[in-house]
């Protein structure tokens, strides 16, 4: 639990160039449907759904799709272990 922890407290330093020219689209969102204060950034207090990837860039995703590179699950910040909905 040491590391999911460490997961939800660094996230937004672990976000590639790629991910990161994407985060508009999330805190943008949520302004949108008057959200913003509960989801749509990576910071403290702010509700997170993270899926961590063991995978060099997004590119190996589409060239290795049998491959499962998921490596962790999170839900409103907590661990979803396999086969938990």
């Amino acid at each position: 639990m040491e590391m999911d922890k460490w997961i939800i407290e660094n996230a937004s330093q672990l976000l590639t160039l790629e991910g990161a020219s994407n985060w508009p689209v999330t805190i943008n969102a949520a302004h949108a449907i008057a959200r913003a204060h509960e989801i749509g950034s990576l910071e403290a207090g702010i509700q997170a759904d993270l899926v961590v990837m063991n995978a060099p860039n997004v590119s190996y995703l589409q060239y290795h799709y049998r491959v499962n590179p998921v490596e962790r699950v999170m839900r409103k910040g907590n661990r979803v272990d396999r086969g938990e909905k």
